[in-house]
């Protein structure tokens, strides 16, 4: 969940109670006192960018496993942002430790708008009450930074011809990867005066830059 307070989510097993040291202080997460639950922090931004920055948050149980508990964690668009590993495990020994999640966003270098991703977790184990619980994804935004459009390179190796036959080139390509084939028309609007040595230009997704 990527709300402010982050989520808690248990396994409905009722709760007796938790422990408290006779200062009067909360002493933790203890496996005779509470019911299994996972808390999923809050992002630390709900946003990442195709510039590359990354954005966090945590996981952490809230009581003692029986065993140990693995959540898969997976991008529902890995071109548009990933996650920094594959997994996290928790064991009897670490489980009150939050673990940290890193996404990070990618650049897909397609004009394609502002995109919504989804963090799934699966919660693998063999422990009851943890195998249990459903965890909701994690949500945010992937934002764009690609703009269509050609990119024309300046003539060489000056900007005229001669009428003895001189030359010039340019370079063309386009700005971002299309979707399908780009054609472009290369016209002299002048024909008398000067003429390409190609009619079109074909660009695809495997040769655009």
């Amino acid at each position: 969940s990527s709300s402010s307070g982050g989520t808690d989510i248990d396994s409905g097993t009722p709760d007796t109670g938790s422990s408290s040291s006779s200062g009067g202080k909360d002493a933790g997460p203890d496996a005779s006192s509470e019911k299994p639950s996972i808390e999923v922090g809050a992002l630390s931004k709900n946003q990442t960018t195709e510039d590359g920055d990354t954005i966090t948050f945590t996981v952490v149980l809230k009581a003692k496993p029986t065993a140990d508990v693995t959540i898969a964690l997976l991008s529902d668009k890995v071109t548009e942002a990933t996650v920094d590993k594959p997994s996290l495990v928790f064991t009897a020994a670490n489980f009150d430790t939050p673990q940290t999640v890193t996404i990070k966003g990618i650049d897909d270098e397609v004009d394609d708008g502002d995109q919504d991703v989804k963090i799934s977790m699966a919660v693998t184990t063999t422990d009851t009450g943890y195998a249990a619980l459903t965890l909701a994804p994690v949500a945010f935004k992937n934002m764009d930074n690609d703009t269509a459009g050609l990119m024309i390179g300046a003539p060489m190796p000056n900007k005229n011809t001669t009428e003895k036959g001189g030359k010039v080139t340019f370079t063309v390509r386009l700005r971002t990867k299309p979707s399908a084939d780009v054609t472009v028309p290369v016209l002299s609007d002048t024909v008398a005066e000067g003429t390409a040595d190609k009619a079109t230009l074909t660009f695809t997704a495997a040769d655009y830059k």
